[in-house]
């Protein structure tokens, strides 16, 4: 990779083999100055950086957090420069101090922390502290920040996320994510591996990634299925909510393109009956290192979050490495229903019909998943778009933004295929029976007068949450900010991803990811616990709901997957009406689900 190709980018990198008081704390050498240097001579290759580079005495508690602000800072930094802060040494873990806090506090040990008369660790500095700090760091840098740290119990620092997976029009919901890519060595409850003559196993794996690969070509969600799963007792773990982009980069790869890598019946795809992928789906191949079309593949295996496809026919050397796309197969009952109204003359909307390559199909007013009709605007009449479905106990009945001009076949198309894409979302709920094991609180929250990175619950008792699953969101001069708490009523642990699905719009965002990783991950809901998501540790911003369309009700849905095990691919990147590919012959989809999921309908209107 030539030097003139990458960005500019800024390190601070920490080692410490060789503390001050190592002996009487028990922290011996682990070859973390042998990780922190291997880490910093290959950013020096690839890369231009502006390092900060602490080892040993030189990272003490003081220096470290000095160097922090001092990225904070510095003028030379831009917004979205990529910044990257690398940590190994040692981390600990700690009971908390707050008997209303359930879960163990994690720690990185910097050079100088000792142990106070408590038996507690003095001069360390706590996952919380710094999740606050690279809050702080996010608002005036931007977001593109990767935090890797190699150290026992290293996850935990980020957990929620906000991350717009679909976005035609703009959101309800204020998408600016505002969290990181944070990188960790192992689970909260485990030890990082390694040895000081060749330093931390994690470390080791990930530079042999980093040097047999491209990274231009690589996003953090592939960086997850390319580490080794070897140690059943360190499992590596990557959180935040860009995951799409590319290492170090701003720059996202469309989320519609799955990777895929060679197995012997073809590839594996990190995506299953969750993502709405069948036995009846086709896939287009698109290899990574050139970025050329290849054959299309046919589905043989679907589970649960993976998929098998093979080649329709023989097409010779195929990359080891590459990336796929959904084609448009579908059976009968799956395509989207579409009402046009009696002034379309029938030819135009057959058009359309046949150019969607059996993805949409015009029906009756009673039977359509949307109604389209045309709006008198004097000289330039307008194509408008109502949706108009059940899921549930609630009916749909939504105008939304996108308007198309009249005989313009192609934009009313994209619109029909953009709305396809959010209904096969919405509409796909999994078993209900038995119920999702858990229960959803919704309610008011401020900023913490004591702390401006966090937000706190107004009223202990308050939940907005009614009887029939809505949400009543009143709008107006002050909107207020909202934050969810999710409990497991279950002795079994949960992996939850939260959607809101905005009716008017056709944006769906998504507010909180479950950690990716190789294997081994830590549950973010364990058996009868609590997740808080956009208030306390969290660092998920909270919910804030804008007016849009100048409608003065507007509705929505927030949609709570939760799944016994991690989905690398996000659950809505995929659809058959993403794009126009080839058919494969339709057949029956025969796989159950092992998911469950819960719907709450949010109304956003102005006055009481």
């Amino acid at each position: 990779m030539s030097l003139n190709e990458t960005p500019r980018l800024f390190a601070f990198i920490v080692g410490i083999d060789n503390y001050k008081h190592g002996e009487k704390l028990r922290l011996g050498p682990t070859g973390a100055i042998i990780d922190a240097t291997t880490f910093k001579d290959y950013l020096e290759v690839v890369y231009r950086p502006e390092v900060v580079f602490l080892s040993d005495r030189q990272a003490t508690r003081t220096a470290i957090m000095r160097a922090l602000s001092g990225i904070q800072n510095n003028k030379s930094i831009q917004s979205g420069d990529p910044i990257l802060i690398y940590f190994a040494g040692h981390g600990a873990r700690e009971s908390p101090q707050d008997d209303k806090q359930s879960t163990d506090w994690q720690l990185l040990l910097p050079y100088d922390v000792d142990e106070g008369k408590t038996g507690r660790y003095t001069g360390a500095i706590y996952h919380h502290d710094l999740r606050d700090i690279l809050g702080q760091l996010v608002g005036k840098k931007g977001n593109n920040i990767t935090v890797i740290l190699d150290a026992c119990f290293s996850h935990g620092g980020a957990k929620g996320s906000k991350e717009l997976v679909w976005p035609p029009q703009p959101p309800a919901v204020d998408p600016e994510s505002h969290t990181y890519i944070w990188i960790a060595a192992c689970g909260r409850t485990e030890t990082a591996g390694g040895d000081v003559k060749s330093g931390g196993i994690f470390t080791r794996e990930f530079m042999v990634i980093l040097r047999n690969n491209d990274i231009r070509t690589i996003t953090y969600r592939e960086l997850s299925t390319l580490l080794p799963a070897s140690n059943p007792n360190q499992n590596y773990h990557i959180v935040g909510s860009h995951q799409g982009r590319l290492l170090f980069s701003l720059e996202k790869v469309d989320p519609s393109w799955i990777p895929a890598y060679k197995v012997a019946e073809g590839y594996k795809i990190s995506a299953g009956e969750v993502n709405g992928i069948n036995l009846a789906s086709s896939f287009k191949l698109l290899s990574v290192g050139n970025n050329e079309f290849g054959p299309t593949f046919t589905v043989t295996k679907v589970e649960h979050a993976k998929t098998v496809i093979r080649l329709t026919s023989d097409s010779g050397d195929l990359p080891g490495r590459a990336r796929v796309q959904q084609s448009s197969s579908l059976a009968e009952g799956e395509r989207f229903k579409v009402y046009f109204c009696d002034r379309f003359k029938n030819n135009f909307a057959k058009s359309i019909e046949r150019n969607s390559e059996r993805r949409i199909k015009i029906t009756t007013i009673e039977d359509a998943n949307i109604h389209v009709d045309i709006e008198d605007t004097g000289s330039n009449p307008l194509v408008v778009f109502r949706l108009k479905f059940s899921l549930r106990s609630h009916c749909v009945d939504e105008k939304i933004i996108s308007t198309a001009s009249l005989n313009h076949a192609d934009e009313i198309l994209q619109i029909l295929l953009c709305a396809a894409h959010f209904h096969w979302h919405l509409s796909r709920l999994g078993t209900s029976d038995p119920p999702l094991p858990i229960s959803v609180e919704f309610f008011r929250v401020k900023q913490d007068s004591n702390n401006r990175c966090h937000h706190i619950r107004i009223d202990q008792n308050e939940n907005l949450v009614d009887k029939d699953t809505t949400i009543d969101i009143p709008l107006g001069r002050t909107n207020h900010k909202y934050g969810m708490q999710l409990k497991n009523k279950s002795e079994s642990g949960l992996y939850p991803y939260l959607y809101h699905f905005d009716l008017v719009n056709l944006n769906i965002c998504d507010y909180n990811l479950s950690p990716n990783g190789p294997a081994g991950l830590d549950f973010p809901l364990g058996p009868f616990s609590t997740l808080d998501i956009g208030y306390g540790p969290s660092t998920a911003h909270p919910f804030d709901f804008m007016a849009r369309g100048g409608a003065t009700i507007q509705n929505g849905f927030f949609k709570l997957v939760a799944s016994n095990r991690p989905l690398t691919t996000p659950f809505t990147a995929t659809s058959p009406f993403v794009r126009k590919e080839q058919r494969a012959p339709r057949q029956k989809r025969t796989l159950p689900s092992v998911w469950r999921s819960l719907l709450i309908r949010t109304v956003e209107h102005y006055g009481t």
